[in-house]
């Protein structure tokens, strides 16, 4: 045995089988001449791994043979590579051949400490007895062969990278077999595993029905000619039913002479490029078909230019001109000049965020017969990629028809605001013509009631005349009333009010009409209603008046109350007027606050009554912040709600009007009115308390007394010739004479909302209405003599006939 072999130990009879199978082995006369003179490394091993042999080629890796003897696997192999060299040496021991190429291959650590590859062929090494007594194993240095093939594999690798990047994919058609082989891209666009070959009738059944005819005949012809194709679109199926565009192209290998040997071909998936360019083009398909039907114009202005770059054709239904004639031109040329500057400064307010997109221009533009049109537009901005408007898209549209509406709307309602100029005219003539002669009617029947020396039946004729009055003037009332509600021209003025002391008086002024129907008057207030509230006591009272005069009128038989309620939490009032008459039904409820609406229109002719009442009374109520409700049962009777903010005022710290009014002899009054009769009932009103009493005719009259003689008091008519009371007022308040301090009354048959009280800085100290009663004028003239600017209203001391 060579000195490469391991020495023999008589006491092991492995080893000693193992000398005498490598002893058999070399009687072989291949043996010397194959270890001795091929490159490959021949190793024995026993059984437990250990190196008994090594060949001459050790000296390869830089060993003597020798050197070797008794070193293991783990002496020689790469850590990374041991388990898969063991494993392969139990194969030998299991006679399993069929190991794979990869796990042959192991690292080895040359003597320099340098790592190769050794691919390993390991075999049973018989003993004389037949049984394994070693193994014998052929090592190839396959350094260069490794890397060559890793070389490959990482070209393949890069190749498959660059196929699934760039969406390429390649193929080969194989003449003779007419099998494909394909690239793994090539299976994924067709959404198959990725495998070897396809033979051609497969692989033209996942074209597209419509496509395949056409590409038979393609590869039919490049077969037959030689000749290739490029940039053919074809269609392929996928089996979940998608479709798949693939751009390819292919040329033909020839042999020595020339024939066909195969057609090699490249695909590209364009699937994505095909259908956003379908969706484009149906997109634009829309867009065209919109701009080529809608009526309105859309166009399209360069920012950097001013100048339009594009018009849909319905410029030319639109106004005249072709886009042709347009494009290149600057929009506001074609403006109106009293609209140019305006429609500019529009689009700079666009471009500089102080306009909203989108936002609609009006303004005239010329159209090509030189018409003017009446025109919007909605513009809105373009921008790149970068944010920078660069377009502005616009969608004009003809409101020639609107503007002309727009311009009868506004004529008619010139036309509207004048004609209510004219009614408010109209009814204030009207309030002044009929208020004037019912002056003296209820102005002398109060004289008269007052009369000791007439009998019961002159007094209550004298009543009735005076009723009759007061009932006409009603309903002038709740007409100029529900003129003003409806023009919002109603003035509330909240003053501190005796609330149950003006329910009580409205109740008491319907005595006369209650004893004449037998029915009871109630009246009753909670504890906690507090003495005074601040409210527009006179749109109670009218309200209330309204009320109360209903419940009267309505009712036959039974009682009308008043009671009165309060929240002091909400600082509520509420006023409730309930009578016993028929009942309202639920259905004439719901229009029972309409005007001119009555529950039975019969009741009109029966009872009386404009219709306005309650609808004035809901529209005093809502002026002054409250409601008003109703709570009915047929044949049960009726109660109407008042519900209003009445906060809690202290008690006003009342004047000496009373006793004022006591002591009126002496007092000088002038009393300037157009009107004999108005100046004859002021006299008869006023001489039996001892008041002297002046007369003049109109405004200057007024101012020439007044520049004369002093006054205690004047009492003006607003409405005379030649100077009106204003204006005379304003003289004396302004001239030097004697009476510029003097408390001036207005004295007025126009009907009025508001307060009785002078507002501050007003030329008049108070005001007197038309028609009037004594006690009213002597009460007014008290007040003013006692307080000129006094700030609250005092309700009425005294009975109301």
């Amino acid at each position: 045995m060579s000195e490469a072999a391991g020495r023999q130990d008589p006491e092991d009879p492995a080893r000693a089988r193992l000398t005498e199978a490598v002893d058999t082995s070399r009687r072989d006369v291949t043996w010397d001449v194959l270890s001795e003179k091929i490159n490959d490394l021949i190793i024995i091993t026993d059984l437990n791994g250990a190196i008994f042999y090594a060949s001459p080629a050790a000296r390869n890796m830089g060993y003597e043979p020798h050197e070797l003897i008794g070193l293991t696997g783990a002496d020689l192999v790469h850590p990374d590579d041991l388990l898969r060299f063991l494993a392969n040496r139990d194969h030998a021991y299991s006679g399993d051949d069929v190991i794979r190429q990869d796990d042959r291959e192991h690292r080895f650590r040359r003597r320099d400490g340098k790592w190769i590859w050794m691919e390993g062929n390991p075999s049973i090494l018989p003993g004389p007895d037949s049984r394994p007594a070693g193994v014998l194993n052929v090592f190839r240095d396959v350094t260069d062969r490794r890397a060559a093939r890793d070389a490959l594999r990482e070209q393949a690798r890069r190749a498959s990278l660059l196929e699934e990047v760039a969406g390429v994919g390649y193929w080969r058609l194989d003449a003779g077999t007419l099998e494909a082989s394909w690239s793994a891209q090539i299976f994924r666009m067709h959404g198959l595993p990725v495998g070897d070959t396809v033979a051609l009738a497969r692989a033209m059944d996942l074209i597209h029905p419509d496509d395949k005819a056409e590409s038979d005949a393609r590869i039919a012809e490049a077969l037959r000619t030689g000749e290739g194709w490029k940039d053919i679109l074809t269609r392929i199926v996928q089996p979940d039913g998608g479709v798949c565009y693939l751009s390819g192209r292919g040329v033909c290998e020839t042999g020595a002479t020339g024939e066909v040997i195969a057609v090699f071909g490249t695909v590209l998936d364009v699937t994505e490029q095909i259908v956003a360019k379908q969706a484009l083009e149906e997109s634009e398909r829309r867009y065209r078909l919109l701009a080529e039907n809608i009526t309105d114009m859309i166009s399209q202005t360069s920012v950097s230019t001013g100048r339009l770059t594009y018009l849909s054709p319905s410029v030319e239904r639109l106004t005249g001109f072709t886009a042709a004639d347009l494009v290149g031109a600057r929009m506001q040329d074609l403006v109106h000049v009293d609209d140019r500057a305006r429609f500019m400064q529009s689009f700079r307010d666009l471009l500089s965020g102080r306009r909203e997109p989108g936002q609609a221009i009006r303004f005239r533009a010329r159209n090509k017969a030189g018409s003017w049109l009446w025109l919007e537009s909605n513009p809105r901005l373009v921008h790149n990629e970068d944010g920078v408007a660069v377009d502005i898209i616009d969608m004009t549209r003809d409101v020639g028809p609107q503007q002309a509406l727009k311009d009868r709307l506004r004529e008619a309602l010139a036309e509207a605001e004048q004609a209510v100029q004219v009614k408010s005219e109209f009814l204030a003539n009207m309030s002044h013509e009929i208020r004037t002669p019912l002056t003296a009617v209820l102005g002398y029947t109060s004289l008269l009631a007052e009369r000791d020396d007439l009998d019961a039946v002159a007094k209550g004729q004298v009543e009735r005349i005076a009723a009759a009055g007061r009932g006409l003037l009603a309903i002038v009332n709740d007409v100029l009333d529900f003129s003003k509600l409806e023009a919002g021209q109603l003035t509330v003025t909240p003053q501190p009010t005796a609330a149950g002391v003006l329910a009580r008086e409205v109740l008491e002024m319907f005595v006369f009409q209650a004893q004449a129907k037998s029915l009871a008057l109630r009246f009753d207030s909670a504890p906690d209603v507090p003495d005074f509230v601040a409210l527009d006591g006179r749109h109670l009272r009218q309200a209330l008046v309204n009320l109360v005069g209903n419940a009267v009128k309505f009712t036959d038989r039974g009682a009308v109350s008043v009671s009165l309620a309060y929240d002091p939490a909400a600082g509520r009032l509420a006023v409730e007027v309930t009578d016993t008459g028929p009942g309202i039904a639920a259905k004439a409820q719901e229009k029972l606050f309409q005007r001119f609406s009555q529950v039975d229109a019969s009741s009109t002719r029966a009872k009386g009554g404009s219709g306005l009442g309650l609808a004035i009374c809901k529209g005093l109520a809502t002026a002054m912040g409250g409601s008003i409700s109703l709570h009915s049962r047929v044949g049960k009777g009726s109660t109407f709600r008042l519900e209003l903010p009445a906060p809690v005022v202290a008690r006003p710290v009342l004047d000496d009007a009373a006793d004022v009014r006591g002591d009126l002899e002496g007092l000088r009054v002038l009393v300037a009115d157009d009107n004999p009769a108005n100046r004859e009932l002021v006299r008869a009103m006023l001489e039996p308390h001892g008041v002297e009493v002046s007369e003049v005719c109109d405004g200057q009259e007024a101012l020439e007394f007044a520049a004369g003689l002093p006054v205690d008091l004047i009492l003006m008519d607003l409405r005379m010739p030649r100077l009106d009371g204003r204006a005379a007022a304003l003289a004396i308040r302004t001239g030097d004479g004697p009476n510029r301090d003097v408390p001036i009354l207005s004295f007025s048959a126009e009907h009025d909302s508001s307060s009785g009280r002078p507002e501050p800085g007003s030329l008049f100290t108070g005001r007197v209405r038309k028609p009037m009663q004594a006690a009213e004028l002597i009460g007014a003239l008290c007040q003013a003599l006692v307080d000129e600017a006094a700030p609250i209203e005092m309700e009425p001391r005294y009975a109301v006939l």
